[in-house]
């Protein structure tokens, strides 16, 4: 329910500077002048929310339209929840929540079955539902040790494009690359007009290179973008910081990253967020030499429309659960829902027989962790998040959940 004495909606065009400081100030900054307007041409603002306290914006919220990849290669409309902040003076008075409540509300009327974000701090989230449902990695990698066990003679070539080239091929191949990695989005046109804002030299790296790999057809089958770290001990001490790397074939995938860890005067190679069952690991011949400079939360997943969302995706095995749902922000999910599906399709609808105990009974954030195949239903199970009718169906749902491919978002939002 949203507060009495609190007016939440979208904000107006000429609330938008007002907007956009709250924002900034949530996260502990001012933006100037010169920010806002850039900010603007890159946000869906009939998306966003506003709370509203005498006259002033104190909390926002807003949300990019999404497409996202599924386990088995399907997609589903779904919300990127961002933007998300309430000025220091007003927190702990319930704007967080009635901003939640708007927002999925809306949603849900938009017809999008979950929504995603990213969670600044990971214990707000999981009261609205939404839960864990992917990790990632960050990666360094000493040059010295970027010898592959195999050597790889590429059957294309890798060209360095400039940023004008790179707004046009760049985005093509990312759409084509996302759609073989489940939990990953689509990227619309306000998202790359951002990005590509963000290309010039930036605190102690350099301007963003492109790169793209043409197959042996003249076909892109893949794409890196990444800068050069500043220096401070002298030439041949910098790092390669690769931002963003995708394949459609293992010839791009390896013909990449033998280009992006052996640039000239870097002795290192360092990621961001990639995921954690990197396959690049698994070709060095050093395979140790690959290191996880840290692994954290990503992707928090919330089901909105919990029928749509379980038959919106495919399941590696093929079977029938009857799940309880407990879900008390969004209570049109919660009851009992039968689940049949396989590799060629799923449906989703209630159950009103009722009688027996269901098989899985778990909460709407739980089952939100588990959606994308991220997180293991039996790790739930142990941790005592999830009951199962027995230890059978505890395991046949694990296999049911699970992903053929690991989830991972490289879309930062």
């Amino acid at each position: 329910m949203v507060r009495a004495d609190l007016e939440v909606r979208a904000a107006t065009e000429e609330e938008w500077p007002a907007f956009v400081r709250t924002t900034n100030t949530g996260f502990g900054s001012l933006p100037g002048d010169d920010d806002v307007t850039p900010e603007r041409r890159s946000y869906e603002i009939e998306r966003s929310v506003a709370a509203i306290a005498d006259g002033q914006i104190v909390g926002t919220a807003g949300a990019f339209t999404f497409d996202m990849t599924l386990p088995g290669l399907t997609t589903a409309p779904t919300a990127g929840v961002t933007w998300v902040s309430v000025l220091p003076t007003h927190r702990r008075r319930g704007v967080l929540t009635s901003m939640m409540r708007h927002q999925l509300d809306d949603i849900r009327d938009r017809g999008e079955p979950l929504a995603i974000l990213l969670a600044s701090e990971s214990i707000i989230y999981g009261r609205f539902g939404y839960g864990l449902a992917t990790v990632q990695a960050e990666y360094e990698l000493p040059r010295a040790h970027r010898h592959l066990a195999r050597p790889h003679e590429p059957a294309g070539r890798v060209l360095l494009i400039d940023e004008n080239e790179a707004k046009k091929q760049i985005p093509q191949i990312f759409e084509k690359v996302r759609r073989l990695q489940p939990a990953d989005v689509s990227r619309p046109e306000g998202w790359w007009a951002m990005f590509f804002r963000g290309s010039k030299p930036s605190g102690n790296a350099g301007a963003r290179f492109y790169v793209v790999y043409e197959g042996a057809t003249g076909e892109v089958e893949g794409y890196a973008y990444y800068r050069v770290g500043n220096a401070s001990q002298g030439f041949g001490t910098s790092a390669s910081m690769v931002q963003g790397l995708g394949a459609t074939t293992l010839d791009a995938y390896l013909s990449l990253w033998t280009y992006v860890t052996d640039i000239d005067l870097t002795d290192r190679t360092t990621t961001t967020s990639r995921p954690v069952e990197e396959p690049l690991r698994h070709l060095l011949a050093d395979p140790r030499r690959l290191k996880a400079t840290s692994v954290s939360d990503f992707l928090w997943c919330r089901i909105v429309d919990l029928p749509a969302a379980l038959a919106a995706r495919r399941y590696p095995i093929e079977a029938r659960f009857t799940i309880e749902v407990v879900d008390d922000f969004c209570p049109w999910n919660s009851g009992r829902w039968i689940v049949d599906g396989g590799p060629d399709g799923a449906t989703c609808e209630r159950d009103a027989g009722g009688g027996a105990a269901a098989d899985l009974q778990l909460s709407a954030r739980d089952l939100g962790a588990v959606y994308l195949g991220g997180t293991r239903l039996a790790v739930l199970a142990q941790a005592g998040r999830v009951a199962g009718r027995d230890a059978d169906v505890i395991r046949r749902g694990d296999a049911f959940f699970a992903s053929d491919v690991t989830p991972y978002c490289q879309t930062f939002f």
